[in-house]
């Protein structure tokens, strides 16, 4: 069976994969981005990471791009200080996955890498997912990850959990009083009358 060949194969679709992918695909580039969930956006999408700063200067076009449609999104911007920002996930889904579609990067979404091989100045990447296993080779292997989860597989180094933090948005809150407890670490206030926290936890097990 032919193996496809790519210029690039970016491994996930964070905020930085996206930007990347398209950055390559508009240079001519044949690109590949992979997802293991079915939408773009990583950690802002994921886990509630909305706050976020945004340089004052942005001289990636395909950057500030995705900025302007967030901010003309409905409720793209939940909450905005100067250059600090709370950003509504779905926005950024929405914006991301537009971005994308209207781009020549290819995607797979839905699927977990399984194997990378080194084949003299290529890499042979195989990946799992609804379609089976598929294998890809490319030129340049990318871990766009905001975990770095391709160092699992090419045994690179080690990590170490150095701290953890929990991110949300709650409802709205008739009492208050909870927002002076030790545990958090960060408060904002957004438009909408809800509050944006940051909780520091403690354990030292992952």
């Amino acid at each position: 069976m032919e193996i496809k060949k790519f210029d690039y194969i970016v491994y996930f679709a964070s905020l930085a994969g996206v930007v990347f992918s398209i950055q390559k695909a508009r240079l001519g580039k044949k690109v590949l981005l992979l997802n293991q969930v079915g939408f773009p956006g990583g950690s802002i999408t994921e886990n509630l990471n909305l706050e976020q700063n945004i340089p004052v200067e942005i001289k990636s076009y395909t950057m500030l791009n995705i900025i302007k449609k967030i901010k003309k999104y409905s409720n793209g911007i939940l909450f905005q200080k100067e250059t600090q920002v709370i950003l509504n996930p779905e926005a950024v889904k929405f914006v991301l996955q537009d971005e994308l579609t209207n781009s020549n990067v290819n995607l797979l979404f839905h699927i977990r890498l399984n194997k990378i091989e080194i084949k003299e100045n290529s890499f042979i990447v195989s990946v799992v997912g609804r379609e089976g296993e598929l294998t890809f080779e490319c030129e340049n292997l990318i871990d766009a990850s905001e975990e770095f989860s391709m160092s699992d597989l090419g045994k690179v180094g080690e990590r170490k959990l150095q701290f953890r933090r929990y991110n949300l948005v709650t409802s709205l809150i008739a009492n208050e009083e909870f927002l002076n407890k030790d545990y958090l670490i960060g408060k904002i206030k957004i438009d909408d009358g809800r509050y944006w926290l940051s909780l520091k936890n403690e354990e030292k097990d992952e």
